[in-house]
């Protein structure tokens, strides 16, 4: 019998910016996936309630202030980080994280006293917790990054066209590739290289010029 999967990344995806999980619960997760032979662990650590992974260069992201309403003061450490994506390695799941910006900023901007993410020195915040989360995880156990996109709808959420692409490269420098929702704001970087989209939702979705992950209607990828 000579048999293979049908898609080569088959995924699932937890909320933990909405709502903070154990670790031990994220291992379970993970055990479950592969045993199931899933192999893509898309780690949504960032939203409106909290920026759920620890930053040294930038502790203010963890001030019990920045958080909002859901478990307050709840994030990974870096060590936590690298220990679930070795576990995860381990059992043949790649781990995915996902920075969301702009839109499920607000977090972000409690931390830094951001009024909109048009400010001056968002993008160089940004770009600097994406070097931070780059150099915790060789690329080759890490090769994608999810940078979100999707859902800018509040005011202080708009964005100009190709907002993101210091971002995108930032990322790419490191030999990985930006993941990004469609539909989304990474309209205008199609060819910048190493970008890849993310269907999500049952509308429909102009098509781009952009490999992609197909996570419709639900949050199995």
């Amino acid at each position: 019998i000579v048999d293979g999967p049908k898609f080569p990344w088959r995924g699932f995806m937890p909320d933990c910016g909405r709502n903070y999980i154990e670790l031990r619960h994220v291992k379970a997760m993970i055990d479950a996936m592969s045993a199931n032979k899933m192999n893509l662990f898309h780690w949504h650590l960032t939203e409106y309630y909290g920026w759920r992974l620890e930053s040294k260069r930038h502790p203010e992201l963890q001030r019990q202030d920045t958080f909002y309403l859901r478990h307050v003061g709840k994030y990974y450490t870096q060590e936590e980080f690298r220990e679930i994506v070795d576990y995860a390695w381990d059992r043949g799941v790649t781990v995915m994280p996902e920075f969301d910006v702009p839109g499920h900023a607000l977090a972000f901007r409690r931390a830094f006293g951001f009024k909109t993410m048009r400010d001056d020195g968002v993008r160089e915040r940004l770009c600097d917790l994406i070097d931070e989360l780059c150099s915790l995880v060789p690329a080759e156990r890490m090769p994608f990054i999810h940078l979100g996109t999707d859902e800018a709808r509040l005011p202080e959420e708009k964005v100009p066209p190709l907002w993101l692409e210091p971002m995108v490269r930032r990322v790419q420098d490191t030999g990985r590739s930006v993941v990004g929702w469609l539909p989304g704001e990474l309209r205008g970087l199609e060819d910048s290289g190493s970008i890849i989209g993310m269907r999500w939702g049952r509308r429909k979705i102009e098509a781009l010029s952009l490999p992609c992950f197909d996570a419709s209607g639900m949050y199995l990828d």
